[in-house]
């Protein structure tokens, strides 16, 4: 490697000695070299090189199809198993989302509108009292009384984080 000033003088850096059997594979090869003086000792100096050496058009072609091929075929197994890691994952809720179609089948079956009445408002128009109800004729008394004593639950469990004391007297107990 020669360094140039204005004076048109060339000093020479140091030399680089790179064997082709390190690019005999084709592929692009980024590195940084170290530079050497003339009687093999290390110069201080470093050199960037890209080197690329294609020395046979068909066999780099068929190591390229051959790289992405295998990148193909990887990418598939890692669907495939990303696929049947979701099939592992959805197997334990298979009955639940069974019961919810079921339920949902079911619910809007058991819709009912009924109507109370006509009752006269003000500038002459009527509205209809309507009330929508939802039956559940698949829960039973059980699954009506446990579905009540939840909200019951739910409601006195509201009450009481508003009625607790901020401490708790541990000596008195």
């Amino acid at each position: 490697m020669l360094s140039y000033d204005s004076r048109a003088n060339y000093e020479l850096l140091g030399e680089l000695r790179i064997p082709l059997s390190k690019l005999k594979d084709q592929y692009r090869h980024d590195e940084w070299f170290d530079l050497y003086d003339r009687s093999g000792h290390l110069a201080g100096g470093k050199i960037h090189l890209i080197l690329q050496w294609i020395h046979s058009k068909a066999k780099y072609l068929s190591d390229v199809v051959k790289k992405w091929n295998d990148h193909i075929r990887m990418q598939q197994e890692d669907k495939s198993d990303y696929e049947r890691d979701l099939k592992t994952l959805y197997e334990a809720f298979t009955s639940l989302v069974r019961e919810y179609e079921k339920f949902k089948a079911k619910a809007t079956t058991n819709l009912k509108v009924s109507q109370k009445g006509f009752s006269p408002v003000k500038g002459g128009l009527d509205r209809v009292d309507t009330m929508l109800t939802i039956e559940f004729p698949h829960l039973g008394t059980w699954g009506k009384a446990a579905f009540y004593g939840t909200l019951a639950l739910l409601f006195l469990s509201l009450l009481g984080c508003f009625s607790r004391a901020d401490y708790v007297d541990v000596s008195s107990l």
